[in-house]
């Protein structure tokens, strides 16, 4: 599959349903699908701040749960 039919596709369709607000994170687990050029061209003419997990950083896996919580209204 490709890129238009997986990860931008699904991009497309939350930005329809959700309104975008200064300061957006979009937060990546480092899947090749979100690292593609398309799709990392798509994001950047939002003006949204990517994030990617890093390997080495212990504090990441603490990161993503409380965005996780955030996301889910757990606050």
């Amino acid at each position: 599959m490709r890129t238009e039919e997986t990860s931008l596709a699904a991009w497309k369709m939350a930005i329809k349903n959700r309104k975008l607000f200064p300061g957006l994170i979009f937060h990546s687990d480092r899947g090749v699908q979100y690292a593609c050029e398309k799709f990392n061209n798509t994001i950047d003419s939002y003006k949204i701040v990517t994030r990617t997990m890093s390997r080495n950083s212990p504090g990441e896996s603490r990161i993503q749960k409380k965005l996780t919580h955030m996301s889910n209204g757990d606050f």
